[in-house]
């Protein structure tokens, strides 16, 4: 389960975090929504006169992006949790505006299936991916920016409203490659004070569902100041998000990646599944060969059994005449039979001869030559 869940991350997660690409196999929409831009979709407006330089992404030039001229830029793709993550921080020379975009602490979820033991609130054992039911974006934003702003002085939410032109190009993007998914968004207005400056900000975030995994992604600002400054962070946020582009070389590079780990994950699989195969035939062989030795074992204890019966039918056989023979003997009897009838007679004569119509018998110590009419002869049995 847990390779299945975070090659999801890595397939959804990454997907949008690089550009709004839904699906990695096919390379023309792959470069196509490269070109275009995730962030592209989360805003627009004029940069005025602001002067912009572009930027791209130290690390492993991922992506690039354009920032005002003169201002402080942080940008990084990072890796976590099976997925990659594009943050970045863009500060005023003053120090008086800060825009952002991602959180490299903002996990991936996915929703809960009790058939496939996913449960609300389990350890997945990745801390960058964890099941939960999905979350609007103005309820996930809200607890999102009470959370990463809250500490603050006199820190309050002014307002938070749905954004209907996210929502609707989100949509566009998703049907552009025949796929739907549950599109909420949300603005938060909020404002705070730190060192007896009074802040005004924005946190802009998109909540995306699509199967059985679900994403948040967020960009913003802060500004001190008035209206002028939070006007300015407006624009230059715009720009910001509207350059965003990712390193076609380094996306192609990121595919094939995925693929030879998709390959090297599927051989892993037959080969678990071939040992978990031999296993079982072995443990089959095992226990087959058990239950033919148990069963030979049994048939030779019966057969044990069986002899020791029968030498105790024998014995009592031998007991049985040893006593008939001696009753006979106080009585004078001799027991006679032709080999299908018995009876006893008077002993004492070494042959005899019986009339079984009649029930009588005729005993002599010398033979006859002719047995008389009726009679035929009988011999002593023991």
């Amino acid at each position: 389960m847990k390779t299945l869940i975070t090659t999801s991350i890595i397939c959804f997660g990454f997907a949008l975090s690089s550009c709004g690409n839904m699906n990695n196999q096919n390379a023309d929409n792959t470069a196509q929504q490269n070109e275009e831009g995730f962030f592209s979709s989360m805003f627009s407006g004029s940069s005025g006169d602001i002067e912009f330089v572009n930027v791209t992404e130290p690390n492993e030039q991922a992506f690039s992006v354009n920032v005002p001229k003169g201002w402080k830029a942080d940008v990084a793709m990072l890796r976590r949790g099976g997925g990659v993550k594009n943050v970045g921080s863009v500060t005023s020379p003053d120090g008086k505006i800060n825009l952002f975009f991602g959180d490299p602490n903002l996990p991936s979820f996915g929703l809960p299936n009790p058939q496939m033991g996913m449960y609300e609130g389990m350890n997945t054992g990745n801390p960058m991916f964890q099941v939960r039911q999905f979350v609007p974006a103005d309820q996930f934003f809200k607890e999102y920016t009470s959370r990463r702003f809250g500490n603050n002085q006199a820190f309050r939410i002014l307002n938070i409203v749905p954004n209907n032109e996210n929502k609707q190009r989100f949509e566009a993007e998703f049907a552009k490659q025949g796929a739907q998914a549950n599109i909420s968004t949300a603005d938060v207005i909020f404002e705070y004070q730190t060192q007896g400056q009074s802040y005004q900000g924005k946190v802009s975030g998109v909540c995306m569902s699509m199967n059985s995994i679900w994403v948040a992604v967020l960009s913003g600002y802060t500004s001190a100041g008035g209206s002028s400054e939070s006007a300015m962070a407006d624009k230059c946020l715009a720009e910001l998000n509207n350059s965003f582009k990712t390193n076609q070389q380094w996306q192609q590079r990121e595919n094939q990646q995925m693929a030879m780990q998709s390959q090297q994950r599927h051989q892993q699989n037959m080969q678990m599944m071939q040992s978990s195969f031999n296993a079982h035939q072995n443990r089959m062989r095992a226990n087959q060969s058990s239950f033919d030795s148990y069963m030979n074992s049994q048939r030779d204890l019966s057969n044990t059994y069986d002899q020791a019966n029968q030498s105790w039918m024998n014995n009592q056989q031998s007991m049985d005449r040893s006593h008939e023979n001696f009753v006979d003997y106080i009585r004078d009897e001799q027991r006679i039979g032709n080999g299908e009838n018995y009876t006893k007679v008077q002993s004492g004569y070494d042959n005899y001869y019986v009339n079984q119509n009649e029930g009588t018998y005729i005993g002599t110590n010398s033979q006859f030559d002719v047995a008389p009419d009726g009679y035929e002869q009988w011999n002593p049995e023991y």
